[in-house]
């Protein structure tokens, strides 16, 4: 069930609810509202309550984890392959 949404770098990003863990994070076309890519929440939380895109990256809090991931968003000046997106960056 989505729970979060936010908008950056073009796309609209969407956090699904899944509190038994393995959350999906959605990177969404704004223009037809398809699903370009997804992967799994950071250390496979299952409640990423917020989401943010500061224009270069994204951000997720995860309620069942206590932490805040700054994580890749599979945009950049580099290609980057579609296995790193949600690679974390940061950890608070």
């Amino acid at each position: 069930s989505p729970y979060g949404l936010a908008w950056g770098a073009e796309y609209i990003w969407v956090s699904d609810n899944n509190l038994s863990g393995g959350a999906l994070i959605y990177k969404m076309n704004p223009a037809d509202g398809s699903i370009v890519a997804s992967f799994v929440c950071p250390e496979n939380g299952g409640s990423p309550n917020g989401i943010a895109h500061d224009g270069e990256n994204l951000w997720i809090a995860v309620n069942t984890t206590d932490r805040i991931y700054e994580v890749d968003d599979g945009i950049g000046p580099v290609e980057v392959e579609p296995e790193t997106w949600g690679a974390i960056k940061a950890m608070f």
